[in-house]
């Protein structure tokens, strides 16, 4: 058994315990493998077993030693996924602490000892929601299955603490889930309306598929379009829009209408943005902006 186990145990201890910075040598490898797994081996089991694992297509690099070299992630897009991870305010702090760990569980002992060191909990408020994950599921499950789901939808009270907005259950045809400004939701429709609604999946607990089949799409859901017009995830009617503008703010332009938006000119320092766009999201982007850009009625 323990021969078979070799190439497990040279993959797992090149995994956690080499990078380019530091690479093993024959007598390091079966000293990692006696400490961590009983068992002993010759150097020449050893080396026969890396050529075996180099000729089956794993990248095992050798300067001064062996070393894994490819990893899932390279160093900057693991970087870059904590500071996604840390900075979303879907997850419980609890959450966002074990998928650090498991994103970090491929990488070398090194690495993983760097990262910790920069990288703490964000201060953003954290979800209080420990059903993010399991909602997420169920709802790609019912959406899967074609069934509807009823759940609880929770806001925040004086006290600070999420609390159930009504007492009977949501019943909903889900269709889609969509990210928008580092918030997850749930695109869906009550059967006694046309429209979409918009709910938060981190304010979403108790959910439950439904036997019952969902109703078809009002209208098939074009997740790029239905950002750009649903800006601040408000549900509702949108509408098409003339917004005069200063030049100075086209860079907010495009951020919150895209470079498909249309712009234009009118002189050197004003534009017109041409968009259509939910009747209550731009009422509040226009109070963001109201120094800026105006909304123009003909």
């Amino acid at each position: 058994m323990s021969k078979k186990m070799l190439p497990i145990f040279i993959l797992e201890t090149l995994k956690y315990y080499s990078d380019q910075q530091h690479p093993l040598l024959q007598r390091d490898i079966i000293a990692y493998i006696d400490k961590n797994y009983n068992e002993k081996f010759e150097r020449k089991a050893i080396a026969s077993c890396i050529q075996e694992l180099i000729d089956l297509g794993y990248d095992i690099a050798h300067d001064h030693g062996y070393y894994l070299d490819q990893r899932v992630f390279d160093p900057t897009e693991i970087s870059y996924l904590i500071d996604v991870i840390l900075n979303s305010p879907t997850l419980t702090k609890k959450q966002a602490h074990e998928m650090i760990r498991k994103l970090c569980k491929e990488e070398s002992v090194y690495r993983q000892r760097s990262w910790h060191k920069i990288h703490v909990l964000s201060r953003i408020p954290y979800s209080q929601n420990p059903q993010f994950m399991l909602n997420v599921e169920m709802i790609q499950e019912a959406i899967e299955q074609n069934k509807k789901i009823s759940f609880d939808y929770l806001h925040y009270g004086l006290d600070k603490r999420l609390h159930k907005k009504r007492d009977r259950k949501y019943i909903v045809n889900p269709y889609e889930l969509i990210i928008s400004m580092n918030k997850y939701y749930l695109v869906a429709n009550y059967d006694k309306y046309e429209n979409l609604s918009n709910y938060r999946i981190d304010k979403i607990s108790n959910i439950e598929i439904l036997d019952e089949k969902r109703k078809p799409e009002p209208a098939p859901v074009e997740i790029p379009k239905y950002q750009l017009e649903h800006i601040y995830m408000f549900s509702g009617p949108s509408k098409n829009v003339k917004i005069k503008f200063k030049n100075s703010i086209i860079d907010q332009i495009i951020d919150w209408f895209s470079t498909d938006c249309v712009i234009e000119p009118i002189d050197e320092e004003t534009s017109c943005l041409y968009a259509k766009v939910n009747e209550r999201a731009l009422y509040y982007w226009l109070k963001q902006y109201d120094e800026f850009a105006e909304l123009i009625t003909e």
